[in-house]
């Protein structure tokens, strides 16, 4: 079957195939960082950010992830854009090579406890974190580096809100009575 082009809307462009792409760069590496007095404390660790929008034909926007330089907008060209692509395929990985996520995987030496939950002791005591805890939204805001994953995510609990049979009545999990 053959498409025809719509001849009411443009085909998308080339450049738009970068809008949120993740690149990486290090400030040790690249002049443009380098030149910024808003990198310092950055050093040879490498920024991980994402495009967002594309300016005139060849320049794009990029936001960073880590929440400390979120408000530093760069506007870049289109082979650095490809170069910090690069940086962050050659960082993540790929099939065929050694990558950041591999670097970061369990050891063969290490022991991992995956198994199931009721194999494991108890310990009932109260957690004591070694530093407080934000507790309010203004205490949350003031915190200077978050980094945000876009590819994160959490699966939702199963079964908060509306049991197998139906009911959404509260009660107690039968492995959970001996707590209470």
């Amino acid at each position: 079957m053959v498409q025809l082009h719509d001849a009411r809307r443009p085909p998308p462009s080339v450049l738009s195939t970068y809008v949120d792409a993740l690149v990486a760069f290090s400030p040790a590496k690249e002049g443009f960082i380098t030149q910024k007095k808003k990198y310092i404390g950055v050093g040879s660790a490498y920024l991980v950010g994402r495009v967002y929008r594309v300016l005139k034909q060849p320049l794009f926007q990029i936001n960073w992830l880590d929440s400390q330089f979120q408000n530093n907008v760069e506007t870049l060209n289109l082979s650095t854009v490809q170069r910090g692509k690069a940086n962050y395929r050659s960082l993540h990985g790929r099939s065929t090579g050694v990558g950041w996520g591999r670097l970061c995987a369990v050891g063969d030496g290490e022991e991992v406890h995956d198994d199931d939950a009721d194999t494991l002791d108890q310990f009932m005591e109260s957690f004591e974190p070694l530093v407080e805890l934000p507790i309010s939204l203004a205490e949350v805001e003031a915190i200077k580096s978050i980094r945000f994953e876009p590819e994160n995510q959490c699966d939702a609990p199963q079964d908060l809100y509306q049991h197998a049979d139906g009911s959404t009545k509260t009660r107690l999990r039968p492995e959970f009575k001996h707590v209470f």
